[in-house]
């Protein structure tokens, strides 16, 4: 769902997809419900609105991000639920909690070396995905790069002309494939994911075995392979088409992240003057009070992550400074309404 995000939430460029169903799946012995986009659906571009100041830019697909519209979601409902998802995309489970991960390395075709060169290559890469402020992918070298001079195989030249060559069948067989040393070790570093530094998601206890943990969203991927080889599959990076075409969010977790900030919500409003309660109190004096202090920080740990940043003057050459929200998650983005609902 995220692509862009700056301080004036016009300029915001999302992604979903055009439906959303539920699925079950059988992984393993268990049958688990999944909320996913159809096979029919179509990627959408659109630009969320947080305010009804915003509605006159000129945007082809806007969506007003209204605070009711998570309240009012009944969670025995499925059909409540996926109106919320074909509205505004998926929630962002995955997405929220993970920095960034690293799959395991495989042969690539040598990224440096020009299309016209007389040398094919093909290097051992890793592929680290990592958010910044949007979701990005790069490969790190992991060895030595194997090359084939053009002028020695001939017979490797698709046209003379056109200097654009062929991989001969060795090379062929190694890209894609895992890259291991002689002892059949795997170079570069163990798979694996870095998760967020925010308040422990949902209360769930993290593993940080990559297969385990990516699989839960990506079940297809990993329901016809074991658990060992589970830790090699190379995850897409968060909001590609290919993540599209293969993340699900499982509908209990769903359902528990959405009660969780539907409570919070609740309780923080439950009480005059929730922002002057200490940060950390020893004690309550009373049960409203602590459950507004639960509701205050598990809508925090929600909420986008605030960054600095130096933009031109329109009018010199000069810079000033300005805030803008990093939005991660659509789950960031309702936090955020419900913080601005109960400090206005």
């Amino acid at each position: 769902m995220y692509l862009h995000s700056e301080t004036n939430s016009s300029d915001l460029l999302w992604v979903k997809s055009s439906d959303y169903i539920i699925t079950q799946k059988k992984i393993g012995s268990v049958i688990n419900y999944y909320i996913e986009s159809s096979k029919d659906s179509k990627l959408m571009k659109f630009a969320p609105i947080f305010d009804n100041k915003d509605s006159g830019n000129n945007f082809e697909n806007t969506i007003s991000i209204d605070l009711d519209d998570l309240l009012k979601i009944d969670l025995e409902n499925e059909v409540s639920i996926l109106n919320f998802y074909n509205k505004y995309g998926d929630i962002g489970l995955l997405s929220h909690q993970v920095k960034g991960f690293i799959t395991a390395p495989r042969w690539l075709p040598t990224h440096e070396l020009s299309p016209k060169s007389s040398v094919v290559s093909i290097t051992p890469y890793q592929s680290e995905s990592f958010f910044d402020v949007s979701w990005k992918k790069r490969l790190k070298p992991v060895g030595a790069p194997l090359a084939i001079d053009k002028e020695v195989f001939p017979d490797m030249t698709k046209g003379y002309d056109s200097g654009i060559g062929e991989y001969n069948s060795e090379m062929k067989k190694l890209l894609g494939s895992l890259v291991r040393d002689n002892n059949g070790e795997l170079l570069g570093d163990v798979p694996g994911v870095v998760f967020e530094d925010h308040l422990q998601f949902s209360q769930l206890m993290f593993d940080e075995n990559l297969g385990d943990f990516m699989g839960r969203y990506f079940p297809d991927l990993v329901t016809s392979i074991n658990d060992a080889d589970s830790q090699f599959v190379d995850f897409p990076l968060p909001y590609s088409v290919d993540y599209f075409k293969n993340y699900s969010e499982p509908l209990s977790e769903v359902k528990k992240v959405l009660r969780e900030l539907k409570n919070s919500f609740d309780f923080s409003k439950s009480i005059d003057q929730v922002s002057v309660l200490p940060k950390r109190p020893s004690f309550y004096m009373d049960e409203n009070t602590a459950k507004s202090f639960y509701g205050r920080e598990t809508i925090l740990q929600y909420l986008p992550k605030l960054s600095i940043s130096p933009v031109k003057k329109s009018d010199s050459i000069g810079c000033r400074w300005k805030n803008s929200w990093i939005f991660k998650s659509l789950l960031s983005m309702f936090a955020l309404k419900m913080r601005q609902e109960l400090v206005d």
